[in-house]
């Protein structure tokens, strides 16, 4: 049984009879009685116009037929036959190089041609024909004339066992091949071997060159020649199709095309007709081992390019020569139908937004938000390859049936001259070039906003000519590329784009705009052959950019045989196959097994690549939820590592304000937080390296606590005795009775006196009577107090009160006796306070430098705002205040005007006031704390969300 799967293509469409016909076929093969070789010499036959001549010598028979010099001269062979196929050769002398004559089978003529033969006879394969039983009729007409025809041969075609060509040194020449149509020429020289193959006429026409090889991959070259100019080919090895362009050229030279696998033993190499009149002198193997093609630099055309769209490219580069992305045009949602896979790349177009179609009536609204939606779904891995079909900006034939507006970008539809509007600057139609690409830089500032990159791919197929950028030559197109990038780049900073161009064909480098200009090469291929390696071309344009462009299969009509990708390293960057039937009619099967491949890269598949490439970071210190005091300074380290570069510089955050910045990693990467405020914050280290690409850590959540502890004041002693009454001051100072002062937090606390009380009155009566009693010092270090008490009283007793003031208002008490006894035998005993003298100081010290010896200065309140942003109806305000007093908070808007103004009255220490936000507008605000003639300004956020 043998399974024929029929492929035609027809209308630009793959039809596959794999999956709407297959034919089991048993094929029962009987021997059959071989017809007899038919030899008619010229000499026989019915001559009109023409004449038998026997010199040169060499001859069939008696003689052969000469003096076609007439357009009527022919010569007529009457023969009888059995009914089949035939292989016909003609025998023949053209000493004048090559001509050309009419062939006429049975009432059904082709013009044929015949190869200079020098001085001697040659022979040529006129092709099969089907003969009738009985009788038979063959004519051969003037056409070019001066030519001679010796006989012909007529084979029963049957199964001709091949002719096995020796390879010498890896080269087998085609004179000695089997032939179908053609011819062997000795003229011109400068062949290999004995001669060459040429007459490549009709589309039957064919050198088969067999030869035995071992199995391997082999490099393969034709040697040719080309004296008519560029001329395209066609060629099979085996069963695997390609084709190429022969370059013009009047003597031989060889052109390579491809890589190809060969089996052990028999393999055939069969070029065809493709456009003709082209010469096969030999092909030649060599074996092969495929290359890892050279991975090119990360750094983009555009040095301004977004952080997402770097590690985007540089995914690609690190998978380049191991891995290929799948893409696929449109048709996502059938691919991810039929295999349960989705391709990491969407293919889509922005041809609907050429204004010259809008202008038609076409309604593009919402076109780029949906492929932006497809990109950015789940995950957001997906990635975007972007053509525009540009419809030419004006001059549009729009005629039926095939010139209609909507086809404004085929050549043949419009009239629009691109070489003439790009020579005059000031044109109109130069201006509507312009026009139209600052419409598409809006549709791509879209993707910009929404952090997604684009391959990029405009004025593609150039060279094709097909399109009307590229129907005046490679100079126009490539002055409209650089003006687009410099359009795009320059004026518009899009910043988001890889910019990929797009061969076909023989990958024409006069049209390459330039590396400057491009980020990466493409190709677009419509095989006609499903299996093909497609080696040729990849190894093209791997000549042209190893090591500088990453290279892909750019559209495509056929799927990647991952096989032949493996073999042949033919690794393209990524492949995109055409919508509507080329990938529908691709064998479900086939494409199942492509997508489920281990190595293609599907959307799944695909890493969190918008993070690739950039450098790792963690916060080391503090742990989380860690907590400090307010006075306490948290140190901040973190650890950073870059794979490809260098890390240039560590920031950290709390709650998205900027702490500080290290530059200098030495013993690690590190910032001290001084002044830390109370609050509860989410530190955040950020690593940057040297090519621009930065990283958030994960988060590390600290809490920063107010000191509400007072410092503790310890004495000497409880109490002094004043021994001696004199009536005189007597100085106590601080230093004499206190042993130490201590602060769980902080600067060391303003330590002075608070106040001084007397259990006795300044006049007590008797001894008692001197005023000024107690006096306490301007910086509340000392106190005078007098040694005199009443002189009816049972002694008298001073309490000197001690405050220490800590940097957040906290307060410590500690009382200290100072008596004057009743006499030398009675102690004094304390009584109720009678009075009491406060000290006069100025408002507390609270900056953090201070210390107990400096002299008192207003200083600002500390102030903290939160949250900010500020997301719900309240705005919490902190304070501290050194006394009690009043402030006013205004909330103004970026015009200054107010939104919230409130008054409050603040104690000393640490306050917090709650402003509402309720019918406050989300937008930036300036928050003004106002204490007399002192104002304090925070910029605050509100969100609203």
């Amino acid at each position: 049984m043998q399974q024929i799967y029929l492929w035609i293509k027809k209308s630009s469409y793959y039809f596959s009879g794999m999956a709407a016909l297959t034919l089991s076929v048993f094929l029962n093969v009987s021997a059959f009685a071989q017809a007899p070789e038919i030899k008619l010499e010229a000499e026989n036959a019915t001559l009109n116009g023409v004449s038998i001549a026997n010199s040169p010598e060499g001859f069939s028979g008696t003689g052969f037929a000469w003096n076609f010099d007439n357009s009527a001269d022919n010569i007529t062979f009457d023969f009888n036959a059995t009914a089949g196929e035939y292989d016909l050769s003609i025998i023949y002398y053209s000493p004048y190089g090559e001509k050309g004559y009419g062939l006429d089978v049975n009432g059904v003529s082709a013009d044929k041609m015949f190869s200079g033969t020098g001085s001697g006879f040659g022979s040529v394969s006129a092709g099969k024909f089907t003969l009738k039983n009985g009788s038979n009729t063959i004519k051969i007409t003037n056409g070019w004339g001066y030519y001679g025809i010796d006989y012909i041969k007529l084979v029963p075609a049957g199964e001709k066992p091949k002719t096995i060509v020796p390879l010498v040194d890896g080269k087998a020449e085609a004179e000695l091949a089997d032939r179908n149509g053609t011819d062997v020429s000795a003229d011109p020289k400068g062949y290999s071997g004995t001669g060459y193959v040429t007459s490549f006429d009709a589309a039957t026409d064919q050198v088969s060159i067999s030869f035995k090889a071992p199995a391997g991959l082999y490099d393969l070259q034709i040697g040719y020649t080309s004296p008519y100019g560029e001329k395209g080919f066609d060629f099979v090895v085996n069963t695997e199709s390609g084709s190429g362009m022969f370059t013009p050229e009047t003597g031989f030279k060889a052109v390579g095309v491809g890589k190809f696998l060969l089996n052990e033993g028999v393999n055939t190499v069969t070029i065809t007709r493709g456009w003709g009149y082209f010469g096969i002198d030999y092909i030649k193997i060599t074996p092969s081992v495929p290359p890892v093609p050279l991975k090119p630099s990360k750094q983009l055309t555009n040095a301004n390019a977004t952080q997402s769209t770097r590690a985007l490219f540089s995914y690609m580069t690190d998978l380049y020569g191991s891995k290929t992305l799948s893409g696929q045009y449109d048709d996502v949602d059938y691919v991810l139908e039929k295999t349960g896979k989705e391709s990491a790349i969407g293919g889509f177009d922005l041809i609907e937004y050429s204004p010259s179609r809008v202008e038609n009536g076409s309604r593009p609204a919402g076109t780029s938000e949906r492929y932006i939606n497809w990109a950015k779904k789940g995950e957001g891995k997906g990635i975007l390859s972007l053509a525009w079909h540009w419809n030419a900006p004006t001059d549009l034939i729009n005629q039926a049936p095939d010139k209609l507006w909507w086809s404004g970008f085929y050549t043949n539809a419009t009239t629009f001259d691109i070489a003439a509007a790009l020579a005059d600057k000031n044109s109109e139609r130069y201006k509507l070039l312009i026009r139209d690409m600052d419409v598409i830089a809006a549709e791509l500032k879209k993707f910009q906003d929404a952090d997604v990159p684009v391959l990029w791919r405009p004025l593609h197929e150039a060279a094709g000519g097909w399109f009307w950028w590229g129907a005046k030559g490679p100079e126009p197109l490539k002055e409209l590329w650089r003006i687009m990038y410099n359009r795009f780049t320059n004026h518009h900073h899009l910043n988001n784009l890889i910019w990929v161009y797009t061969f076909t064909g023989s990958a024409d480098m006069n049209w390459y705009p330039g590396d400057a200009y491009v980020d990466m090469a493409g190709i677009d291929i419509y095989s006609n052959d499903p299996y093909a390696s497609l080696s040729g071309d990849w190894e093209n344009l791997l000549n042209k950019f190893n090591g500088k462009k990453l290279i892909s299969l750019s559209e495509s009509g056929t799927l990647p045989v991952m096989n032949k990708v493996r073999a042949y390293g033919t690794w393209w960057s990524w492949f995109a196959i055409w919508n509507g039937d080329y990938i529908k009619k691709q064998p479900v099967d086939v494409l199942r097994a492509v997508y489920h491949d281990e190595d293609v890269i599907t959307r799944d598949e695909l890493p969190n690549w918008r993070m690739y490439g950039r450098p790792t970071v963690s916060v080391t210190a503090p742990a989380n939820n860690a907590q400090f005091l307010v006075c306490e300074t948290p140190v901040l380290t973190a650890q950073a590592a870059d794979k490809e570069g260098k890390v240039e510089q560590v920031a950290f955050w709390a709650n998205g304000n900027l702490l500080g910045t290290d530059t200098t990693p030495g013993d690690g990467w590190k910032l001290d937080w001084k002044n830390a405020p109370v609050g509860t914050y989410q530190i955040i280290a950020e690593a940057t390296d040297n090519e621009g690409n930065s990283t958030p850590s994960a988060p590390v959540t600290i809490t920063i606590k107010p000191d509400v502890v007072a410092p503790v004041i310890t004495l000497k002693a409880p109490k002094t005795i004043i021994p001696a009454e004199d009536h005189l001051l007597k100085t106590i100072s601080l230093s004499s009775f206190i042993a130490s002062v201590t602060d769980n937090c902080g600067p060391a606390p303003i330590v002075r006196i608070q106040s001084v009380s007397s259990d006795e009155a300044v006049t007590g009566g008797g001894s008692g009577n001197t005023k000024t009693d107690i006096i306490i010092s301007p910086d509340g270090q000392s106190v005078q107090v007098r040694a005199e008490r009443a002189g009816t009283g049972d002694g008298r007793v001073y309490v000197i009160t001690v405050e220490a003031i800590d940097q957040a208002g906290n307060i410590g008490l500690a009382t200290y006796q100072v008596q004057v006894p009743k006499s030398a035998s009675k102690a004094a005993i304390a009584g109720a306070p009678v009075y009491t003298v406060k000290g006069n100081y100025a408002k507390t010290i609270a900056s953090r430098k201070e210390t107990a010896a400096s002299l008192p200065v207003t200083v600002t309140p500390a102030v903290k705002v939160y949250p900010n942003p500020a997301k719900g109806n309240y705005l919490t305000v902190e304070l501290f205040a050194p006394e009690k007093q009043e402030v006013n908070l205004t909330l103004r808007n970026a015009n200054s005007q107010s939104a919230v103004n409130s008054r409050h009255q603040v104690q000393a220490g640490v306050n917090q006031i709650q402003l509402p936000l309720t019918h406050v507008s989300a937008g930036l605000y300036i928050l003004q704390i106002q204490n007399g003639q002192e104002v304090i300004s925070r910029k605050v956020v509100v969100s609203k969300q």
